[in-house]
C-alpha cells in the first residue's frame, strides 16, 4: 500500500532543530514527506509565492517577523495549508494568540521529544483541513441549490403575470360576448405587451451564464436575473 504523501514547509531559524524535524519526518513509517525549508518568515512567504504546501511547521520566535505576524500574512494571502506552530515554551497566551491568528495546532519543542507526537499532530491537522474542505464544498452546493430554487421562483413570478394576461385576453376575444373595435385593439395591445415581457424574461435567461451575488448585503445571499440592456 503506497504511503500518504505531504508537502511540508518548515519555517525555523535554528539549524539543529530544523534537522531534528527533518529527521522525524523522513523516518516516518506511515507517511512520505517532501520538505522545503525557510530560515525566516520572510523567506517562507517568498517560497509560498512559488509553491503550494499541505502543511507548514512554523516556529513562533523568528528573526524579523514572528510566527503570529506570519500567520496574519498567510490569512491575507488566503494560503490553504494546515499550520502547526512550534515554540520553546508552553505559554498559554502564545498558544491562544496563534490559534486565533489562524494556526491549526500548537505544540512545544519539548512535546516533540515524545515518540510520534509530530505525526499525531500532522494527522489531526490534516483531518481538520479535510473536514473544512468537505464542509466548504457542501456549503457551496447548498448555496447553488438555493440559487437554482430562487431563479425558478423568480422565473415563475416574472412569467406568470404576462401569461395570465395573455390567457385572460384570449378568453375574452374568443368569448361569445360582442366586443367593440376599441376593445379588440386594447386586448390585442395587452397581449402584445405581455408577449414582449415574456420575450424579455427569456432573453435574461439566455444571458444568465454566471452566479450574480450581492455580497454587500448581510444575511441571506440575494440572486437575481441580469438586467436586460
Amino acid at each position: 500500500m503506497p504511503l500518504s504523501s505531504y508537502t511540508v514547509l518548515i519555517v525555523e531559524d535554528e539549524p539543529t532543530f530544523r534537522r531534528f524535524l527533518e529527521f522525524q519526518l523522513r523516518n516516518s513509517e506511515r507517511f512520505r514527506f517532501e520538505i522545503m525549508f525557510a530560515a525566516s518568515a520572510e523567506a517562507g512567504l517568498a517560497l509560498l509565492e512559488e509553491h503550494s504546501f499541505d502543511l507548514i511547521l512554523l516556529d513562533y520566535f523568528l528573526p524579523g517577523m514572528n510566527g503570529e505576524m506570519f500567520l496574519k500574512q498567510l490569512d491575507r494571502k488566503k494560503i490553504n495549508a494546515g499550520i502547526i506552530c512550534i515554540s520553546e515554551n508552553k505559554e498559554y497566551k502564545i498558544a491562544v494568540d496563534l490559534l486565533k491568528a489562524g494556526a491549526d495546532d500548537y505544540i512545544s519543542k519539548s512535546d516533540l521529544l515524545s515518540p510520534y507526537m509530530l505525526e499525531k499532530t500532522i494527522v489531526s491537522v490534516s483531518q481538520k483541513k479535510e473536514f473544512r474542505s468537505k464542509n466548504s464544498e457542501l456549503e457551496i452546493s447548498a448555496q447553488r441549490l438555493d440559487a437554482i430554487q430562487t431563479i425558478i421562483h423568480t422565473i415563475d413570478h416574472e412569467l406568470n403575470n404576462p401569461l395570465a394576461i395573455i390567457k385572460l385576453c384570449s378568453d375574452i376575444i374568443n368569448s361569445s360576448h360582442p366586443l367593440r373595435t376599441d376593445d379588440y385593439k386594447d386586448l390585442t395591445q395587452r397581449i402584445l405587451t405581455s408577449m414582449e415581457r415574456v420575450t424579455q424574461v427569456i432573453h435574461k435567461l439566455n444571458r444568465f451564464d454566471a452566479e450574480s451575488v450581492n455580497n454587500k448585503v448581510m444575511g441571506p445571499k440575494i440572486y437575481a436575473l441580469p438586467e436586460v440592456a
